[in-house]
């Protein structure tokens, strides 16, 4: 069972999160070049395409396998209640040493919105404490002076469906195709 796959990763001490992960396009390579041109020292680190994501929900560390299982119901609700979605990348944020591209908010915190729900259903909660701001981190620095902010084609980023990550394993549940 998938479940089974994650909880192993659980039990090597991995951080289990839940996520969207855009369709690769071209207009995403070009936006991120013309960020990292823009910055005169070099990231740290630099996440691989295929790893760019937007990120739902922290889960944490040390759970139990019925803990898993529970959070996967509430991705198969939750993905159940949306179709494939585009978001538009809108500009560059600067978040402390982490160079991020801005996403339009209203259809991800919907999903997110969601997403809570369905774990707090379950009696899984999740810090809803502070505001979400929808970004991709591109790239992080240790030392980092303020970037000159470039222009960034305001193209839309397709998502498919939710993803549960936890250490090198991660699992997709499609959304729904509709209507409703």
């Amino acid at each position: 069972m998938i479940t089974d796959k994650i909880f192993e990763q659980v039990k090597l001490g991995r951080g289990l999160w839940i996520g969207l992960f855009p369709e690769h396009c071209e207009s995403l390579v070009e936006n991120r070049q013309r960020i990292l041109d823009g910055i005169e020292n070099r990231p740290d680190e630099m996440p691989e395409l295929k790893d760019l994501h937007l990120t739902l929900a922290h889960l944490g560390k040390n759970m139990s396998l019925s803990f898993v299982e529970r959070a996967y119901a509430s991705m198969e609700v939750t993905a159940a209640m949306h179709t494939e979605t585009t978001i538009s990348m809108t500009g560059v944020l600067r978040l402390k040493k982490h160079i991020t591209i801005a996403l339009v908010p209203d259809q991800v915190l919907k999903i997110r919105h969601h997403l809570v729900g369905s774990l707090s259903d379950r009696d899984i909660k999740v810090d809803t404490r502070f505001g979400m701001t929808p970004h991709m981190t591109i790239a992080k620095f240790g030392e980092l002076e303020q970037p000159r902010v470039p222009f960034i084609q305001e193209k839309p980023l397709r998502f498919l469906g939710l993803t549960m990550v936890c250490g090198e394993f991660g699992t997709v549940i499609p959304f729904s195709e509709g209507p409703f």
